[in-house]
């Protein structure tokens, strides 16, 4: 059974079918409640440590996934939306590894790669990009007497 087609924009034979993109917004839509009403429970710690780190490398893990995903698709023969099972498995995967990786990287440094790029070309200037690491138990002090 087909949709029916809604015709806003243009005439007879012609135009755009908006109800799959009111559908998407609407679904797209309930994602973001459904994530917001999650982080109203217990698990939203859990959450908040999977999702933090890759939002403060967003561009970085933008960037990544897309090359990522233009380079492997073809090798799992992805080549329509038709291809549902590995365009899911495919994302999931490429998830994981960005949620994996965004924590160790920021570990070591600030900011993801593509985020101290722009933020040194914005600046003008090279930023800090290591981060200071704070030793356990403070070296000893030499006391010269």
């Amino acid at each position: 059974m087909d949709l029916p087609y809604v015709n806003l924009i243009g005439g007879p034979g012609g135009g755009v079918n908006l109800l799959p993109v009111a559908a998407a917004i609407a679904t797209a839509f309930a994602y973001c409640c459904g994530l917001l009403l999650l982080l109203r429970t217990p698990a939203a710690a859990t959450i908040t440590a999977v999702f933090a780190p890759m939002g403060r490398m967003a561009l970085t893990n933008y960037l990544t996934q897309t090359a990522l995903f233009l380079l492997v698709s073809p090798l799992l023969g992805i080549d329509s939306g038709d291809d549902v099972t590995q365009i899911v498995g495919l994302t999931v995967t490429i998830l994981i590894v960005q949620a994996v990786w965004s924590t160790l990287w920021l570990r070591s440094f600030r900011y993801g790669p593509a985020e101290w790029l722009w933020r040194c070309l914005t600046w003008w200037q090279r930023a800090p990009i290591r981060r200071a690491h704070q030793h356990a138990v403070p070296p000893a002090r030499r006391v010269v007497s």
